[in-house]
């Protein structure tokens, strides 16, 4: 098939017993569900792409729930109208979004996985210690919290290159774990990092043009730049295993 979507999975819908089934509705180019999950009465997604979309005309609205593991192969949401929130990442689950997602705010809800293979158009919210991957050439236009209450949770990994234009943590809320610096990768930080560990995780460049505010850790020989007038606070460590390296 060109693309499938899991009623269950991505959107909580409720098993019957004895059968449930869908009638879509077909308006053009939108193809129109009815999983009636806990979150998501209706949904219109991409007839060829199977894409989420947002067509009440009004930014910021809709939420995308992922109740389990799941794939969007389409793009969610769009410039101008972009969904309220995607929530996913429920311990021990992959999500994976293969196109750009357009939202207020990517919420990570447990101990899960989302995987980004596009851009992340919206700021990206842990509410628990999930991991999210960035492909490389992704970016994140928003801000990266931790909104758990509880320190270091969360990490962010750079899959190759990728910016992050927004601020990542804060004092009272750090990120578990950056990591960055894959072989023959660049990582660009526009804003400040807050982070129990920024992991340099091969031979690859990372740059954070505001303050860092936690351990830098060479795990290859690769190059960290702080920006000008920037503080880094913490220690920096070659933890490669061999001598001279970063």
């Amino acid at each position: 098939c060109r693309w499938l979507l899991d009623m269950v999975q991505d959107f909580g819908a409720e098993e019957r017993q004895w059968y449930t089934g869908q009638c879509p509705l077909v308006d053009g180019t939108k193809v129109i569900l009815a999983p009636c999950g806990p979150n998501t009465l209706l949904v219109a997604v991409d007839s060829v792409t199977g894409g989420v979309a947002n067509d009440t005309g009004i930014d910021g609205q809709g939420t995308f729930d992922f109740a389990g593991s799941g794939t969007v192969g389409g793009q969610v949401g769009a410039a101008g109208a972009s969904l309220k929130a995607v929530s996913a990442g429920v311990d021990s689950t992959v999500v994976t979004l293969f196109d750009d997602v357009y939202a207020q705010a990517l919420e990570v809800n447990g101990a899960g996985t989302v995987a980004l293979d596009g851009n992340l158009n919206g700021a990206l919210d842990y509410y628990g210690d999930g991991i999210v991957t960035l492909s490389s050439g992704g970016t994140i236009t928003g801000n990266v919290t931790n909104a758990t209450l509880t320190d270091a949770q969360g990490i962010l990994m750079f899959l190759g290159d990728g910016t992050l234009a927004g601020q990542a943590g804060s004092a009272l809320a750090s990120l578990k774990a950056v990591n960055v610096g894959g072989d023959g990768t660049n990582s660009l930080f526009s804003g400040a990092v807050y982070a129990q560990a920024f992991n340099i995780t091969g031979t690859g460049a990372a740059t954070v043009d505001g303050d860092l505010a936690g351990a830098v850790s060479y795990q290859g020989d690769g190059t960290f730049t702080l920006g000008d007038n920037r503080v880094l606070s913490a220690a920096v460590t070659n933890d490669s295993g061999t001598d001279g390296q970063g």
